[in-house]
């Protein structure tokens, strides 16, 4: 039932989770785009797919609490193969759905939809476009737009996936007068036709969170990875790299990994077969608290070589407790790494080379300490809500001229 007062409208690209009665967001981000966009509506309606589950659900935020409501469940086609395609064809050739979604956009004083890539956020830019709509859109990474990384999950139809995603993407962008990105690379290759675009990350640090730069008197021996451990993370590229530069690395040196995912027996093998088993210790997934942050307070030397990034939390909170990080050229990275830390996506060598040299110069590590804690004060979470909040009243106040106009035609 739609609501007689206004309303903002959220199309999510990931689904939501049912279980136990409830249902939550399957992202934490979303309750804080819902609490920066609450000051100009009575209500917050949300169109996702539904996805069953209860082991880990409560981890996320009930829909309720953070005062919204699912009012369009979709099917989950992000189950893949041809279930996935049938129920995408569902979605698209249901009169149901698309009656229901016209109501919606019609009467909500925002549309706001995440990603733009997917074959809902499409048919609600061509149903925006019927009623005279725009979208606000909302763009945290680009991994499904990443030739290597969909030809690797996917195989070749990871081509044909791109492709449409691109396609899809375009269209979408040309019918929102607003975008907001979590970083100015994803901001200047995705523009969106409106006037009003933002690169303000979604990484919040609390006030007081952190420590002090790092004095450096001799090479560092202790490095640490914190992370999903996914294809796209290239967790293998650095054990590789390490591999590599073990002749030139301090003796003693260790790397702890952080993290759980699906490919963390293959590193453990990889691990096994470089022969560095005595130098990498898995640690498997650890809450983010002060167990945490004591990897951090005990590391001298972050890694990260993913294939692709938007705005890796890992990488703030590694520059807040002054570690210096070497990452390949995605994401935040290049605004606010030194360029000596940065190495080309994939490149093995380079890695190695760049981790060599930099373990052993006590300088250089002192000063991109000093660097990085300093820059991670701009990701504190007051200045950064306070960008996320004037972009909403900016990109708001645009959706709203756009329903006048809708209804006086």
């Amino acid at each position: 039932m739609i609501p007689k007062q206004p309303f903002g409208l959220f199309v999510l690209d990931y689904p939501v989770l049912i279980g136990d009665g409830e249902v939550r967001f399957g992202d934490r981000c979303y309750t804080e785009t819902l609490n920066q966009t609450s000051t100009y509506v009575h209500h917050s309606l949300v169109v996702a797919r539904t996805r069953h589950q209860t082991k880990g659900a409560g981890f996320y935020t009930n829909l309720h609490d953070a005062g919204a409501e699912l009012a369009l469940p979709l099917p989950d086609y992000g189950i893949g193969g041809l279930r996935g395609i049938f129920r995408v064809l569902e979605i698209l050739s249901s009169s149901k759905i698309r009656s229901s979604l016209l109501k919606l956009i019609k009467q909500a004083e925002f549309i706001y939809v995440e990603g733009g890539t997917s074959p809902v956020s499409l048919l609600i830019a061509r149903l925006a476009a019927k009623s005279g709509r725009r979208l606000i859109l909302e763009m945290r990474g680009s991994t499904v737009l990443n030739r290597e990384y969909m030809l690797q999950r996917f195989g070749l139809p990871g081509l044909v996936y791109i492709l449409l995603q691109y396609a899809f993407s375009a269209y979408v962008r040309r019918q929102s007068v607003a975008g907001l990105y979590v970083n100015r690379e994803l901001m200047e290759h995705f523009p969106v036709a409106g006037d009003l675009h933002s690169a303000i990350s979604d990484a919040y640090q609390p006030e007081d969170f952190g420590t002090s730069p790092r004095h450096f008197e001799k090479p560092v021996r202790r490095y640490l990875y914190v992370g999903h451990l996914e294809y796209v993370k290239r967790v293998d590229l650095i054990l590789n790299a390490l591999g590599l530069a073990r002749g030139n690395l301090p003796k003693g040196w260790h790397l702890d990994i952080v993290g759980s995912g699906p490919i963390e027996a293959d590193l453990k093998n990889l691990t096994a077969r470089l022969g560095l088993g005595a130098n990498v210790t898995f640690h498997g997934p650890v809450k983010w608290g002060e167990t945490l942050f004591q990897f951090y307070h005990e590391a001298e030397l972050a890694l990260m070589a993913s294939t692709t990034e938007s705005g890796p939390r890992t990488l703030f909170e590694a520059m807040a407790f002054g570690l210096p990080v070497i990452s390949t050229s995605v994401g935040n990275a290049p605004e606010l790494l030194d360029k000596s830390f940065l190495v080309p996506v994939g490149d093995l060598q380079t890695y190695a080379r760049s981790l060599a040299e930099v373990v052993n110069n006590p300088e250089k590590l002192t000063a991109a300490s000093k660097r990085n804690w300093r820059l991670a004060k701009e990701f504190q979470q007051s200045n950064l809500e306070a960008q996320r909040r004037e972009f909403w009243r900016q990109a708001i106040k645009l959706s709203q001229r756009d329903k006048l106009k809708s209804e006086m035609v």
